[in-house]
């Protein structure tokens, strides 16, 4: 991430969501690359299964979304 000072950031961003990952199988054509990211998006879809059978961890996953929502409109 090139100009993530420039952006606001303190840091540069060490994280990738689930969309990210799949758009970079379609940007990177090795087989490498694309088997790494077939399973990060199974353990994105483990994540999503175990949060929904643990409703008081996706609560506080919400409220940690909404909390760095309000921050990032902040900047």
């Amino acid at each position: 991430m090139k100009n993530w000072n420039i952006e606001g950031l303190r840091y540069a961003t060490f994280c990738f969501t689930e969309q990210g990952v799949a758009m970079l199988s379609s940007v990177l054509n090795s087989k490498t690359v694309i088997e790494v990211n077939i399973q990060i998006i199974r353990i994105f879809t483990r994540i999503r299964k175990v949060l929904l059978t643990h409703k008081v961890v996706l609560l506080k996953l919400e409220q940690l979304e909404e909390k760095i929502f309000l921050q990032d409109e902040r900047t």
